[in-house]
């Protein structure tokens, strides 16, 4: 995997404000100036994958995400959406373990085990989200529950490896309220993030997984947090879905200084 800092826009059950089209021509004539160093991607709903994987098909600096997977390969599932089914639309990775797929659809740990395999098993890399509700972390929580995400995710039979991996953290109780941690609790969390996975796979493979945050980030913070220590990127949520103010959000990291 690269070592170039990422910005994975999550449009969830949303069309962007202005349209796919003109998102899309957007994003692509700004990556047509964008310096080295910068990843983007796009977690599209399922009937605009197929649009948006021809848009940038063959651009090594953007790619496409599912937003989720069916844990079965193939069979009398009615409506379930298979990693197979994804690669043929063009992913090149999906969303797995989202907060609003756990937490509002039910979404257990055991459930995301078998998502991470599928995907793999296609070739796609796994965005694995974790993070904790505002009342697990009150009660000071927080960071077994993410161990324990990344624990059960990885589960018993040597996990998805570090070529098939991004992790994102995304504290719950940030996700679309505009309510940020502070700097030092997002890089504590980074870092327990990083020493966790060390425990799993070992401190090489470790170091080659990216850890994106997520929660709230727009124009306004992304620079201030793509300082911290140990982010490799971004996943973000509302402020995709306006070309106008994803940009501000590339732009913190065309400026310099973020993800060094």
């Amino acid at each position: 995997m690269s070592t170039d800092f990422m910005v994975v826009g999550n449009w969830k059950m949303n069309i962007p404000e202005e349209g796919v089209v003109e998102w899309c021509r957007s994003l692509g004539v700004w990556c047509e100036g964008r310096p080295r160093g910068l990843e983007v991607g796009i977690g599209a709903p399922y009937g605009e994958l197929s649009f948006v994987s021809g848009e940038f098909g063959g651009r090594e600096e953007v790619f496409v995400l599912g937003q989720d997977v069916s844990v079965w390969r193939g069979g009398s599932y009615t409506g379930e959406v298979s990693a197979k089914m994804l690669k043929l639309w063009g992913c090149d990775g999906v969303l797995v373990g989202h907060s609003e797929r756990r937490h509002v659809l039910g979404e257990g740990d055991e459930q995301v085990y078998e998502k991470l395999r599928r995907v793999r098993e296609e070739g796609m890399v796994s965005v694995l989200c974790v993070g904790e509700t505002l009342e697990e972390r009150e009660r000071g929580e927080a960071y077994g529950r993410v161990s324990s995400q990344l624990h059960r995710a990885w589960g018993h039979d040597g996990g998805v490896g570090s070529d098939f991996l991004v992790v994102a953290y995304e504290p719950v109780w940030s996700i679309g309220t505009g309510r940020v941690p502070s700097e030092e609790d997002v890089r504590e969390m980074i870092d327990h993030v990083e020493t966790h996975l060390e425990v799993l796979m070992g401190e090489e493979e470790a170091g080659k997984v990216k850890i994106l945050y997520g929660g709230s980030v727009n124009g306004g913070n992304a620079f201030d947090l793509g300082r911290v220590e140990g982010i490799d990127g971004f996943l973000v949520g509302g402020a995709s879905l306006s070309f106008e103010k994803f940009l501000p959000i590339l732009e913190s990291v065309n400026s310099g200084g973020v993800g060094e």
